[in-house]
């Protein structure tokens, strides 16, 4: 089974009722092609960037589905999705997870900037005086603070739960699928 995702923007004039029917009729379609629905995310209603069928609001629903390989079940989604009015927009992606490698630098990325006022040692006292003695205001350049921050070994390592891969902090990337 391969994972998928299906964005949905729903008409925002649309009453709520007539959205949940909306989103039942769509994963009936899920279900009966040979899907299988994993989540359901409801935005709700948001302001669009820009008119689409004379639309300044839609009703986001984003469906995370598995399906096997070669069914028909996306091209049966994206007709149906198309012939709708009461969509605005749908698009249907792979859902790609990234390794969680990847995710650990990215945590740790902040913490030098974070760190840097306690890592680097302040002058001693009769550096001080030798330092204002010779520096000129108007050619000083600051030195970046990143790169004379203490070595990566002395910082410390990521919280246990910040490293561990859940949903929440797994990183997914999407691809349109034709």
């Amino acid at each position: 089974m391969i994972n998928y995702e299906c964005v949905i923007v729903f008409d925002g004039l649309l009453p709520d009722e007539e959205i949940k029917a909306q989103q039942e009729k769509i994963q009936e379609i899920i279900i009966k092609d040979g899907g299988q629905i994993n989540r359901i995310d409801v935005w709700g209603k948001k302001h669009l960037c820009f008119e689409i069928k004379h639309r300044r609001e839609g009703f986001y629903t984003v469906f995370y589905f598995s399906a096997p390989k070669g069914a028909k079940l996306l091209k049966e989604l994206d007709y149906s999705c198309r012939i709708e009015e009461k969509i605005l927009r749908h698009m249907i992606c792979h859902e790609i997870k990234t390794k969680t490698a990847e995710v650990a630098p990215a945590a740790s990325a902040t913490a030098p900037a974070e760190q840097t006022a306690e890592s680097v040692p302040a002058p001693a006292a009769d550096e001080t005086a030798h330092t204002t003695e010779q520096s000129a205001p108007a050619t000083e350049q600051p030195a970046p603070a990143a790169e004379q921050s203490a070595p990566a070994a002395e910082q410390p390592a990521p919280a246990a739960d910040e490293t561990a891969p859940t949903a929440e902090n797994t990183p997914v990337e999407t691809t349109p699928v034709a």
